[in-house]
């Protein structure tokens, strides 16, 4: 969320024409690299390692493959709005509509997925049965 928000911010930083320009450049390269470091460390681990963890294992491996094929359809989905998007919203509201659907997507786990530190396979599948 910060380095979305650190993008959203730079870039209406440029579009103001905001001084120094270090600052524009400053968080335009905390921005990119965050969103990065973000990615591969949190939302973009979760479609490889939720269904291992959440799935039986006679389950795994249609569900790792639905999961990918999700992800690929949002991505190709992602890839033909961009544009739309970057000419309606410009670059600030697009990285602002980013850190809210971050923001969404989290809220997401946190109400409707267990925690499973510490728990069974079995255990967690029996939540999820009784759900």
């Amino acid at each position: 969320v910060a380095a979305s928000c650190s993008l959203a911010l730079s870039f209406y930083a440029k579009s103001v024409n905001f001084q120094p320009i270090i600052v524009q450049q400053v968080g335009l390269a905390v921005g990119s690299l965050g969103l990065t470091f973000g990615y591969g460390v949190g939302f973009g681990a979760v479609s490889y390692a939720m269904p291992g963890e959440i799935l039986s294992p006679s389950d795994k491996t249609i569900g790792i493959s639905i999961a990918q094929c999700v992800r690929m359809i949002a991505t190709t989905v992602v890839i033909k709005v961009y544009p739309l998007l970057v000419a309606t919203l410009g670059y600030p509201g697009v990285f602002a509509c980013h850190a809210l659907s971050i923001v969404i997507a989290g809220l997401f786990v946190l109400i409707f997925l267990p925690e499973t530190r510490n728990k069974s396979l079995s255990q967690i599948q029996a939540y999820f049965k009784s759900k």
